[in-house]
């Protein structure tokens, strides 16, 4: 097995891994959404050249006039361009808006933080065959490495997929760990404090090293637990 693969062949491995009871594009689509919310490294699958997000997001702004329309979402310069949602007519009927509209200025500078994080959060949302054909290409060519796979899954709580990682000792699911450390925790707030709660948040981070860190932070004897979300690629 190579060290990098399309995303596509990821989510196609995956699927045929669980004999087709999660189909190759509904794992695409989770992959895809990784990438837009930084949880998943990507690289050009031919010279494993990083892709930030950013990049593509500006590829996307940079296109913008010569690919007007894409099938499923709509870049617009300012919030001010969104229609509404709901708008009455003089004759009594009503009109709903369904489109998908992803504000980004013409110029890349004057994008703030909170501009980029919409954008970013809207495109982890929105399917491959929502954009243009055009611009669909690059985003077909994104692939990742076996090592940012295994990040991933470990960043969100996905078990690592066997067709790649199948020489592993398996590991115990996302939800059992995370009934493990909701065990432990209580374990902690009930008896007496005897650690500090770094000193407590960093024996919870190497105890439980496959769950999702925000399942972690701001866990200790001082503060509730945050519950976190066990899903799965291939599982």
């Amino acid at each position: 097995m190579k060290n990098v693969l399309y995303l596509a062949e990821i989510a196609e491995y995956c699927s045929r891994e669980l004999r087709g009871v999660r189909i190759p594009s509904e794992i695409y689509a989770e992959l895809l959404s990784a990438f837009w919310q930084d949880q998943l490294a990507v690289v050009h699958v031919q010279n494993l050249h990083p892709i930030q997000r950013l990049n593509v997001l500006k590829a996307m702004n940079a296109t913008r006039y010569l690919i007007p329309d894409h099938p499923g979402l709509t870049l617009v310069d300012c919030a001010e361009m969104i229609p509404p949602k709901v708008e009455q007519h003089p004759d009594g009927r009503w009109t709903i808006d369904r489109g998908v509209y992803i504000v980004l200025s013409p110029e890349d500078a004057d994008w703030t933080e909170g501009i980029r994080a919409a954008a970013y959060y809207q495109l982890a949302k929105t399917p491959l065959d929502d954009f243009h054909e055009l611009q669909k290409l690059p985003i077909v060519g994104l692939g990742a490495t076996k090592e940012a796979l295994a990040a991933c899954c470990d960043l969100v709580g996905w078990d690592r997929p066997r067709f790649w990682f199948r020489n592993e000792r398996r590991r115990p699911s996302a939800a059992r760990r995370q009934r493990e450390f909701e065990a432990w925790f209580k374990q902690i707030v009930s008896g007496p404090k005897q650690k500090t709660k770094l000193m407590y948040l960093a024996e919870a981070i190497k105890l439980f090293s496959g769950l999702p860190r925000t399942s972690l932070i701001g866990s200790g004897p001082e503060t509730p637990l945050k519950a976190g979300s066990a899903r799965t690629v291939c599982s």
